[in-house]
């Protein structure tokens, strides 16, 4: 996606400019999810229309409670119209917080594993 594209989106959430970006397409088949790491703040994702207001709404008051408890978990953004969502051609769009924490794969020669599956 060009950078017009995503500041188009971005303005609808107060943000101005970013400097560096990361995409990540996750689609499957029809399903298409795009994950835009901005400047490792921000995740912008544009998806399908399968996400809808209430879901996000949902989703931030379960998140706001974990971070009550102490635990990581993603801020959503809201648009200056106090949504959750704006629109991208037929793509559902919203913002996130960027939590960078390391993946599986970068963790694994110091895991057992066996013992992490079985906890899972």
């Amino acid at each position: 996606m060009n950078k017009q594209e995503i500041l188009d989106i971005l303005k609808n959430y107060g943000i101005n400019d970013y400097g560096e970006k990361k995409e990540i397409d996750t689609s499957k088949g029809d399903d298409y999810r795009l994950n835009i790491i901005l400047d490792k703040e921000y995740v912008l994702r544009i998806n399908g229309d399968a996400i809808t207001e209430d879901r996000l709404a949902s989703i931030d008051r379960l998140a706001e409670r974990y971070r009550e408890m102490g635990l990581l978990a993603p801020k959503l953004y809201k648009t200056v119209a106090e949504k959750y969502i704006s629109k991208h051609n037929q793509y559902v769009c919203y913002i996130s917080d960027y939590i960078d924490l390391p993946s599986l794969e970068e963790k694994e020669d110091k895991l057992d594993l066996d013992a992490v599956y079985k906890e899972i």
